[in-house]
């Protein structure tokens, strides 16, 4: 379209009536969606303890052997399923302990060339390296009370004596009745002072031990 046509068309199109079209001006307000409140949470600086306590003698399990009933199965007899009367029963357990020693279940090239320390070259690293325990006199004074007095020539004389002094407070500690005191997390050694175990003498010797051998 050439510029004179293009102003013959603009002359033209103001003869023709223009159509306009109202409509309603939306309410905003109701086009907006509701934000809920968001729930905080504070904590109070007055910190609420309840404490609870009850004597450990409620806990115990006590060890007794069962009465023998008509249903019990021989120790022997429980290994491979021996005790099964279905001797399909029987192979599927069999099958099933093969199974899971194979190495299916068991990386055994991994575990065969791992090397694996002995028993007694590991009590032998422990021996070496115990100042690197990080509660070393608490660490002496289960070593000396349970595995005997091997450890003693490896310390030395200071530290001796703080192992003598932390059993003198473990046995004023197993004074009270229904006492007990934890020698060690790790291994779950307990010693106490409460009917059906009552080794606070086990202390009491020990420390005399020591004192009569070594001072």
């Amino acid at each position: 379209m050439d510029f004179e046509s293009f102003m013959h068309l603009l002359e033209f199109s103001k003869d023709i009536p223009l159509a306009v079209e109202c409509r309603e001006i939306p309410d905003l307000s109701k086009m907006c969606e509701e934000v809920p409140v968001k729930k905080s949470v504070s904590f109070s600086p007055n910190v609420k303890v309840t404490s609870y306590t009850e004597p450990r003698k409620n806990n115990m399990s006590p060890k007794y052997n069962l009465p023998y009933t008509n249903e019990d199965v021989m120790e022997q007899f429980c290994k491979n399923g021996m005790y099964l009367d279905n001797l399909e029963d029987q192979l599927e357990i069999v099958e099933n302990g093969v199974f899971n020693d194979g190495d299916v279940v068991n990386d055994t090239a991994t575990r065969n060339k791992t090397p694996i320390l002995k028993n007694y070259e590991v009590r032998k690293k422990v021996k070496e390296n115990f100042m690197n325990q990080k509660d070393v006199i608490s660490y002496v004074t289960t070593s000396i009370l349970l595995d005997g007095n091997g450890i003693i020539k490896d310390i030395p004389m200071d530290l001796f004596l703080d192992c003598i002094a932390n059993m003198m407070e473990i046995y004023e500690h197993l004074e009270t009745e229904e006492s007990c005191y934890t020698l060690s997390y790790r291994e779950s050694v307990t010693i106490s002072n409460r009917p059906g175990k009552r080794q606070r003498h086990i202390i009491e010797k020990k420390i005399l031990e020591l004192t009569n051998s070594y001072l």
